[in-house]
């Protein structure tokens, strides 16, 4: 394990002292070795970009027990891990939502019933953005949740090279953003994102619906925000916004397959935020949560989803003061040559799969209840095996389990090879599309190859 966190954060230490002593004499008979520069500048910005945030997420955290100051300087709570049942009724809505596309309303009479049984529909509407949102209240759990769906070109709004950043919320006549921090001017969001939620008034009717919602509750019911992709960045915007606007109500955010949706400045309110808890859940190597590019960062609670079981990373890069270990090396670049288990691990009805069957038949390994710990000073505990979720391209060993994290079990190459032929014969180009009878269909191929 070459790449431990904590070996490679003290050999930039030692290069910055190196680089902070006084030059040496030049030597005659010495040349200047030639360099290349690229190559250099991209090893240091891999390692010294996460040693930077890492040191500088854990002044500005605070403690999970409440013992110390949260970042805005008031005690912190202990934390709350968000209960089985609120996550697996979070992934259902979230889930259930796209099956109300070609409808136009909560009042669409259907041949079978669209949310989980108990749940009534408040509002609904999907707007010329192609933005899904949907107000859901529950009785017999106490919450009001407003709920958002992904699009189906979140590749192309993800991955535009043109991606643009904005103040958060939207902007008055007078040009003011009256949702802007004030301690955090920079403060900047994915203007894709934030269009989403704030464009022509959607936010204002869906805080609409979520009073009344509240208010038939009589003030007992809990208040959430969830989502699928798109969908759960706008859940997560959306999360913050009713912080603002309705005071007195905590807000959970519970999202699935979040991408990144802001800068440094953006994560630090949000993790600051009182009265709001962020937990994203990622299944496996989902790419979607590696998205957009680096400037933009991850806030809230990261709960990883593996095969081996599932971990929650403290704010995502952990805080080494309070002992708790950020996600491992390689968390934001693995996903990326593990094709196509990248894109399938997407799909919401495999977050639902885990949720359910998984973490159902075992909460203790399959769902979090406390944060990963630094297990030793040297770091080099970085297994990147769990961070692999969905196995379906992958065959078990002889124990039953596939080690994709290890590469054991299949090579991959021949992995690549399989996929680039089955993109000739056009599959691959449809494989988003698929229902999960037909995807099943074509993984079996893909098992009986590896047999």
């Amino acid at each position: 394990r070459p790449f431990g966190r904590g070996r490679w954060c003290r050999h930039i230490a030692r290069l910055e002292r190196m680089m902070d002593a006084p030059p040496r004499k030049a030597n005659r008979r010495t040349r200047p070795l030639p360099v290349q520069p690229f190559p250099i500048l991209f090893l240091l910005a891999a390692v010294v970009v996460p040693c930077v945030a890492r040191s500088r997420a854990a002044g500005l955290r605070g403690t999970i027990d409440g013992e110390g100051p949260s970042p805005s300087g008031s005690p912190r709570p202990p934390i709350e891990f968000p209960p089985y049942d609120v996550a697996l009724e979070m992934v259902a809505l979230s889930h259930a939502i796209y099956k109300y596309r070609g409808l136009s309303s909560c009042f669409d009479v259907t041949p079978e019933p669209i949310l989980p049984e108990g749940a009534v529909c408040h509002f609904y509407e999907r707007d010329r953005q192609d933005t899904q949102a949907m107000v859901v209240s529950r009785p017999d759990m106490s919450y009001v949740a407003v709920v958002y769906a992904g699009t189906d070109d979140f590749r192309n709004a993800l991955t535009d090279a043109d991606i643009a950043m904005k103040p958060f919320g939207p902007r008055l006549k007078n040009g003011t953003y009256p949702l802007m921090p004030e301690d955090r001017p920079g403060a900047r969001v994915h203007s894709g994102f934030d269009n989403a939620v704030f464009h022509d008034g959607l936010f204002d009717r869906i805080l609409a619906a979520v009073g009344e919602a509240l208010g038939e509750g009589g003030g007992d019911y809990r208040l959430l925000t969830t989502g699928h992709s798109l969908g759960a960045a706008d859940s997560l915007l959306t999360a913050v916004a009713l912080r603002h606007y309705i005071p007195n109500k905590p807000v959970l955010c519970l999202n699935f397959g979040c991408p990144r949706t802001g800068n440094l400045e953006w994560r630090e309110h949000v993790n600051a935020v009182d009265g709001l808890a962020v937990w994203r859940f990622v299944n496996g190597v989902d790419i979607v949560p590696r998205l957009p590019n680096l400037i933009f960062k991850h806030a809230g609670h990261t709960v990883q989803m593996s095969k081996t079981g599932s971990r929650a990373y403290y704010l995502h890069d952990g805080d080494k003061d309070m002992g708790f270990e950020g996600v491992p090396t390689g968390w934001g670049t693995i996903p990326f040559i593990v094709i196509p288990l990248n894109g399938m691990s997407h799909f919401i009805f495999k977050y639902e799969d885990y949720l359910r069957n998984k973490a159902g038949s075992n909460r203790t390994t399959f769902y979090v209840h406390n944060f990963v710990k630094i297990e030793d000073d040297d770091g080099d505990d970085d297994d990147n095996a769990h961070i692999f979720g969905d196995d379906d391209l992958f065959p078990p060993d002889e124990s039953g389990d596939s080690e994709v994290g290890d590469m054991n079990s299949v090579d991959v190459s021949d992995i690549l090879n399989w996929y680039y032929h089955q993109r000739l014969a056009g599959t691959e180009e449809n494989y988003l599309l698929f229902d999960e009878h037909e995807w099943d269909d074509w993984i079996a191929d893909g098992r009986q190859k590896y047999s």
